[in-house]
C-alpha cells in the first residue's frame, strides 16, 4: 500500500517503538489531506507486530467496481426492504397464531414460537441495511458501530439460534417414532427451557470472537468505515480452527443430524409407525411428522448453502466486500434462507391440521379475504361434523349388535 502522507509507515515500524507509531499514524492522518477512497485507524498497543503490519496492508482503497455497485445496489436497496417487511408480516402474523390458547397444550408449540420471534428478530436487524447502506462508508457513528460490531453477526446468530431450534424439534418427532417410551421425558417444558438456554449460549459464544475484532475506521471526511470481525481476512494457526470450527458449527454439524433426522422420518413413515388414522391423536401425529420433514428439507435446501458460503467468505483485498461473482452467490442465497425464513412457519401450520384451523380463523378476520376462508371452514366444519354423524352412526350400530349376542346367547 502506497500512503499519501509525508511519512511511511514500514519506516515508522522499524525506526520506532510501536506507542511511538502509533502516535505518528494518528499524526499524519490528521495532518494529511486524504480523499474519500483512503482511511485510516485507531490500534491497540497490546497488537502483535506481524498482526498490525498485516492490517496495515490491508487498508486499501475503495473504489467499487461497476458490477459489484450493481449488486449490491440490488439486494440492499431493492431486495432488502421487499424481503424484510414480508419477513415481518409472516413472522409477527406466524407467533400470533402460534400463541392461541388452543395450542399452548402441544410441547413442541414452543420452538415454534421461537422459531417465528427469531425470524422476526432476523428481519428487524436488517432494517438499518436497508435504510442507509453506503457500501462501508457510513456518516453516522451510531449506525457504524452497529454494523461493525452487531449488525451481520446478529443476523447470523439468531439464523444458527433458529437452525439448531429445528434440530430439536426434528429430534423430538424422531424419538416419538422410534423411541415412544421416552417421549415424556422430553416433552418437558425445563427440558425445552434447557435447550433453548444451551442453544442461545452457544451460539452467542461461537460468534462472539468475530465481535471483538471488527474495527471502526475514520475517514478525512468525517464518515466511518466499517470493517467487521468476519469480513477481516486474517491468517494464523488460530484463525484456521476458528473458521472450520464455524464451519462445522453452522454447516456440516446440522446437515448430518436433520439429514439423520429426515432418513429416520422417512424410514418410520415407510414402515408405518405413524400413519393416518381415524383416530384424531394418531392422524395429528402424521401430520406433524410430514410437517418436520418438510421443513428439514427446505432448510437444507435454502439455509446450509448460505450458511457455508458466508463462512468462507473472504473479501477482495483491502475491502469490505468480494468479487462480483461472490457477492452474487451470497444474495442468491441469502435470498433463498430469506424465502424460507417467510415460508417455514406457514408450510408447518399448512401440514398441521389444529395450526391450519387457528390460522384460518386468524385470516377470515381480514375483510380481503375473509370471504374466501370463511367458505373453506364452513366446509371444514361441515366435513367434521358428518365424519362426528357417521361416528356415532357406528356406535349406535356396533352397540345393537352387541345386545343382539348377548341375547342370542341368553
Amino acid at each position: 500500500m502506497t500512503s499519501q502522507g509525508p511519512h511511511d509507515i514500514g519506516d515508522i515500524a522499524d525506526q520506532v517503538s510501536w506507542d511511538e507509531a502509533i502516535s505518528t499514524v494518528a499524526y499524519t492522518v490528521n495532518n494529511t489531506s486524504w480523499d474519500h477512497t483512503h482511511f485510516s485507524s485507531t490500534f491497540s498497543t497490546e497488537a502483535s507486530t506481524n498482526s498490525t503490519l498485516s492490517f496495515l496492508d490491508d487498508l486499501d482503497n475503495l473504489e467499487v467496481s461497476e458490477d459489484v455497485l450493481s449488486v449490491l445496489a440490488i439486494r440492499f436497496h431493492i431486495g432488502l426492504p421487499i424481503v424484510i417487511t414480508l419477513g415481518v408480516i409472516a413472522n409477527g402474523f406466524g407467533f400470533v397464531v402460534a400463541s392461541r390458547p388452543k395450542l399452548r397444550k402441544f410441547h413442541f408449540n414452543r420452538y415454534i414460537q421461537v422459531l417465528a420471534v427469531l425470524d422476526l428478530l432476523s428481519f428487524i436487524a436488517r432494517i438499518p441495511f436497508a435504510i442507509d447502506y453506503e457500501y462501508c462508508l457510513y456518516s453516522n457513528y451510531i449506525l457504524a458501530f452497529y454494523i461493525t460490531y452487531f449488525g451481520w453477526m446478529f443476523v447470523n446468530i439468531i439464523r444458527l439460534s433458529s437452525l439448531y431450534v429445528l434440530m430439536c424439534l426434528s429430534y423430538d418427532r424422531f424419538i416419538a417414532i422410534w423411541f415412544s417410551d421416552r417421549i415424556r421425558s422430553v416433552m418437558k417444558k425445563r427440558v425445552v427451557r434447557i435447550r433453548l438456554i444451551f442453544i442461545f449460549i452457544l451460539t452467542i459464544g461461537s460468534f462472539f470472537p468475530m465481535i471483538m475484532i471488527g474495527r471502526i475506521l475514520p475517514t478525512s471526511d468525517g464518515r466511518w468505515f466499517c470493517y467487521p470481525g468476519y469480513r477481516q481476512n486474517k491468517k494464523g494457526t488460530g484463525v484456521v480452527i476458528y473458521r472450520i470450527y464455524l464451519v462445522l458449527l453452522t454447516g456440516a454439524i446440522p446437515a448430518l443430524s436433520l439429514i439423520v433426522f429426515n432418513i429416520g422420518l422417512l424410514v418410520g413413515l415407510a414402515k408405518r409407525r405413524v400413519v393416518s388414522h381415524a383416530s384424531k391423536r394418531k392422524n395429528r401425529q402424521f401430520f406433524q411428522t410430514v410437517a418436520v420433514l418438510v421443513l428439514n428439507v427446505s432448510c437444507i435446501v435454502c439455509y446450509l448453502p448460505y450458511s457455508v458460503m458466508n463462512s468462507l467468505y473472504k473479501p477482495e483485498h483491502g475491502k469490505c466486500f468480494g468479487s462480483a461473482t461472490q457477492e452474487a452467490l451470497i444474495m442468491s442465497f441469502s435470498s433463498l434462507h430469506s424465502l424460507w425464513s417467510i415460508l417455514n412457519i406457514f408450510v408447518f401450520f399448512r401440514l398441521n391440521k389444529d395450526y391450519n384451523d387457528e390460522m384460518k380463523i386468524m385470516l377470515s378476520g381480514i375483510p380481503c379475504i375473509s370471504r374466501y376462508i370463511r367458505v373453506d371452514i364452513e366446509e371444514s366444519s361441515n366435513s367434521i361434523n358428518q365424519s362426528r354423524s357417521n361416528d356415532k352412526t357406528l356406535q349406535t350400530t356396533s352397540s345393537r349388535m352387541s345386545s343382539m349376542r348377548a341375547s342370542v346367547f341368553k
